[in-house]
Order: C-alpha cells, then structure tokens, then sequence
C-alpha cells in the first residue's frame, strides 16, 4: 500500500488459495484516497483472449516503447501525461526498444 499514490487503484489479480488472508492497513487506502479490488478472470475466458489478441491494433494504443531496465524513466513519462501508454520491452538479441 506504500506504493499506491493519492487517489490511485489497488488491483488484485490471480489465483490464490480460498483460505488466503491478507493484512491490510484500510487506513492507508483511506487517507490516500485510494480504491481496492479485485479481477476475477475464469481459466477458460483465456483462449479467447489470446485468440482477440492478434485482432488489436497495439501500434495505435502504444505512444512508447522502453527497455525494461528503463523501467523507472517509463514509469515517470505515464504518471507525466506525457505518453497515452508505455510498453515495456524485455531486451532479447532480435529486437530492442
């Protein structure tokens, strides 16, 4: 909760086990301002996905590409408003950012 900044979202996303309990300060959501919740995403919701992935057009949606070790700089151009979107890039021998 640490990270979260004034008036910013928690998401919670994933699988975790029907007993799992989280402690959570809701003091610091609530004087930050800040929204909690959660994504739940059936396991078979996920071939369509992956199937409708290849129809988005990305290009139009993402205003920049950076090198994941330039996380940080990435980060700082969204929170900016600068940059609609920021695409990180894993750095491999075939493509760079």
């Amino acid at each position: 909760m640490n990270l979260v900044a004034r008036g910013g979202s928690v998401v919670f996303f994933g699988l975790y086990g029907m007993d799992y309990n989280l402690e959570l300060n809701l003091f610091t959501l609530y004087w930050k301002d800040a929204t909690l919740s959660a994504v739940c995403v059936p396991s078979g919701q996920f071939p369509a996905a992956i199937a409708m992935a290849g129809q988005l057009k990305l290009e139009e949606v993402i205003s920049r590409e950076l090198s994941f070790s330039k996380g940080i700089e990435a980060f700082r151009e969204k929170s900016s408003g600068r940059e609609a979107k920021v695409m990180l890039c894993f750095e491999q021998e075939e493509h760079k950012c």
